[in-house]
């Protein structure tokens, strides 16, 4: 089974785009350039925006389905969604930031989590605070934060913003160490960077099909 079945269609201001994943594996490139509709259509496969058209299957679970009129709520979708930036909390510490996303004993999201600070060597950050961090650090938290929290998949808007050239690579190279299906929003340029292991979704923008 593919971890994600997904055609779906998001309004971005004047205009419909559209992103069709299927058979795509586990990890998985969402490719347009700035202002394409990455965001929204993020937003919209996390479940944060309903979409004008189209389905979204995760895992074989359906959780999307504009025609049917289902849409699960985002905290039941299994999804680590890391906006643009990290989304970390900024009067909190790393460890507090982290210590949010465990709602439960839960052993394989703590094992999880480990795994995580354990690969980017988070330990030693701990006790600062995210201005004191890199965007790449942060958006490294954020991941490791999701992953505690019980995700199950992975889904990031735009960290090849945060990472830089130099680091892209190897960021994603820790996303699929990690071993959790992930989607990735990122621009054209960064996509020709990624290894084969990631396949390239690129988004289809057109204009609007109606009010």
């Amino acid at each position: 089974m593919s971890a994600f079945d997904i055609d779906v269609t998001a309004r971005d201001r004047e205009r419909d785009v559209r992103l069709q994943l299927r058979d795509a594996g586990p990890f998985a490139l969402v490719v347009g350039d700035p202002g394409a509709g990455k965001t929204a259509l993020v937003e919209t496969i996390a479940g944060l925006r309903r979409p004008r058209a189209g389905h979204v299957r995760v895992a074989g679970r359906l959780l999307t389905d504009a025609d049917g009129g289902r849409h699960v709520r985002p905290a039941r979708r299994g999804v680590g969604y890391v906006p643009a930036g990290g989304g970390l909390f900024p009067h909190l510490t790393v460890e507090e930031n982290l210590a949010i996303g465990v709602r439960r004993v839960d052993a394989p999201a703590i094992e999880a989590l480990e795994a995580a600070v354990a690969r980017w060597s988070l330990r030693g950050l701990l006790g600062a605070g995210p201005d004191a961090l890199t965007p790449a650090r942060c958006v490294e938290v954020a991941v490791a934060r999701a992953l505690g929290a019980g995700a199950t998949w992975l889904l990031l808007d735009g960290p090849d913003r945060a990472t830089g050239a130099s680091g892209w690579t190897a960021f994603l190279d820790a996303i699929a160490d990690l071993g959790h299906p992930a989607i990735v929003a990122c621009e054209a340029a960064a996509a020709a960077m990624a290894r084969p292991a990631w396949s390239r979704h690129p988004i289809d923008a057109r204009p609007p099909e109606g009010p």
